[in-house]
């Protein structure tokens, strides 16, 4: 530094990297927490006074969901979309989103909601 003093260390604290989705990537969250039946907590009016009618995704409760069961919404929104969607295609939207996703497709039992 100009003074003399040194940086000798940099703390970094780890944080989940903005990510802007696409109107496609937030129709298929939008679709999975309404299939996950967390749209209450997670698409809530924002004023309803003010704004009577208008909802906003709420990334901070997404991010509290925990799917356990990625093939049973992935057909609740294939009958919903115009053009279908892969596993994949899911899978990487909804981790983007911020939900926790199962570690092996192969466990999928249930979906629960963190408190």
């Amino acid at each position: 530094m100009a003074d003399g003093r040194s940086l000798k260390q940099i703390d970094l604290i780890p944080v989940p990297a903005h990510y802007e989705l696409t109107s496609r990537e937030e129709a298929i969250v939008l679709l999975a927490v309404v299939c996950l039946r967390a749209h209450e907590e997670c698409f809530p009016e924002v004023d309803q006074q003010l704004l009577p009618g208008f909802r906003r995704l709420r990334f901070d409760a997404i991010a509290g969901i925990r799917v356990t069961n990625l093939k049973t919404i992935l057909h609740f929104v294939n009958e919903r979309m115009l053009k279908p969607i892969t596993l994949s295609v899911l899978s990487k939207t909804l981790a983007r989103a911020g939900m926790q996703l199962p570690r092996s497709h192969r466990q999928q039992s249930a979906i629960t909601l963190l408190p």
